[in-house]
């Protein structure tokens, strides 16, 4: 994955104000090769959109630090550990 560790991070705890449970992965790109993704859970009650999470990030980040995609799911796959399985999200949501 290309996209620093730390950004991810950062985009990650950003975007929970908004989410129940956040996920950010690299989805492949063909112009910069990786682009970084986010994945939300929205908590209960919340109407957003993922423009909206990708403006929020764009306004508090660099511009080539800021989510250039989100998608709002009902729910993130997870092991038997309870951990977000970041491979099947890039399966379903990290391919061109």
């Amino acid at each position: 994955m290309n996209i620093p560790r730390t950004q991810m991070r950062f985009l990650e705890r950003a975007v929970k104000i908004y989410g129940n449970k956040t996920a950010v992965i690299g989805k492949q790109d063909p112009k910069w090769g990786e682009i970084p993704k986010a994945i939300v859970v929205l908590k209960p009650g919340a109407s957003l959109t993922p423009e909206d999470i990708v403006a929020f990030t764009r306004k508090h980040l660099a511009h080539f630090k800021a989510l250039r995609e989100a998608e709002v799911v009902e729910v993130l796959p997870r092991g038997g550990k309870g951990k977000i399985l970041k491979s099947e999200l890039r399966k379903k949501y990290g391919l061109v």
